[in-house]
């Protein structure tokens, strides 16, 4: 539960609100007409809340030093122990879906009103480095290279692009990714440097690196998947929508998407499961996160409290439910080799099936 040694009082942005007010105040002198849409976008600092850590958290890491977990209204908590959280002031209220941290003082939190935040310090302290609540679309994840590289993908083929630490964002030029505006939920890096893209409509991509031209795959689902993983010792797996994951040991033997293939309105040449193999998961509970853990295997977890664990050659060698049985969307693996999960119900644990 949220610790209670730390209560700051919550104080409105002032210096966002005092900026605002200026072409206000300069307008009524002049008796002129407010343009609403020339003043600057406004934001809020996020309410410091009794029981934050019961509120709808989205996405869960280790730093290296300590866990931080995201959610809605901009929370943000941080725990040493996977235990005892206690919320950190931020500058937006808007719900954050994901964060990255590259090393344990360097991180990037991500979510509605295309919002990015920043830190230097392992989540101590953040800055507000974009926002733009009137593009009407949530960022989905954020994946870092360095410190210096990093792409934030989401709604409708949203996707910004930095190689300054986020200093400055422009938009990313991946047609392959972005041109049907598709939902991009997550993007991850491979085990041997490549970039790899899961959306809806079954979109999945993979990329020769950082520089690399996007190459559109053809899917084994022409459905949602929601997330992945790289695999260990080469490869992915791909999760989503009604339990469905699959893995492809060889990303060269995946056909590219045929460019006459609509995964919406069918047509085109199906190679539908072509170089992908289907994990058997015994569950319709849509899966929404997932976390490599100790023995070689893999955990996935989603709608219901349901916990999947995969043996290091990916069959499910147990599973199980929360108590809450609220939906998942992240885990992270805790001391003791406890699960830290998050979700709906907000943040709890669980021992590994």
């Amino acid at each position: 539960m949220t610790s209670n040694f730390w209560k700051p009082v919550f104080r409105p942005a002032v210096g966002v609100v005092f900026a605002c007010a200026l072409p206000l105040t300069a307008a009524a002198q002049m008796g002129g007409k407010v343009d609403f849409d020339a003043l600057p976008p406004q934001t809020y600092d996020a309410e410091i809340m009794p029981r934050a850590d019961e509120d709808l958290a989205l996405d869960v890491t280790w730093t290296g030093s300590r866990y931080i977990a995201v959610g809605d209204r901009g929370h943000v908590l941080v725990s040493s122990d996977g235990k005892d959280w206690v919320q950190i002031p931020m500058p937006t209220r808007a719900a954050l879906t994901s964060l990255y941290f590259v090393d344990e003082d360097h991180g990037w939190a991500v979510g509605h009103d295309a919002v990015i935040l920043h830190t230097t310090d392992g989540g101590r302290n953040w800055e507000l480095q974009q926002f733009e609540p009137g593009l009407e679309e949530p960022l989905h994840d954020v994946f870092f290279l360095d410190r210096e590289r990093g792409l934030a993908v989401g709604a409708y083929g949203l996707a910004f692009k930095t190689e300054d630490g986020g200093e400055t964002w422009e938009d990313y030029e991946a047609p392959a990714i972005r041109d049907d505006e598709f939902h991009i939920n997550r993007i991850f890096p491979l085990s041997d440097g490549r970039l790899f893209a899961v959306g809806e409509y079954g979109m999945l991509a993979v990329a020769d690196g950082w520089d690399g031209e996007w190459r559109r795959l053809q899917p084994p689902y022409d459905s949602s998947f929601f997330g992945g993983m790289a695999l260990k010792d080469g490869g992915v797996l791909v999760y989503g929508l009604r339990g469905t994951a699959y893995i492809s040991r060889d990303l060269s033997e995946v056909p590219d998407i045929d460019p006459d293939f609509d995964p919406v309105l069918g047509g085109g040449e199906s190679l539908i499961g072509k170089g992908w193999t289907e994990i058997e998961t015994g569950t319709t509970n849509s899966m929404f996160g997932g976390v490599d853990i100790p023995d070689g295997g893999y955990v996935l977890v989603g709608l219901n409290g349901e916990i999947l664990r995969l043996s290091p050659e990916l069959t499910v060698k147990a599973r199980k439910n929360t108590e809450s049985e609220s939906p998942l969307s992240a885990a992270q693996l805790g001391p003791n080799s406890e699960l830290i999960l998050v979700g709906e119900g907000g943040i709890e644990s669980a021992q590994l099936p």
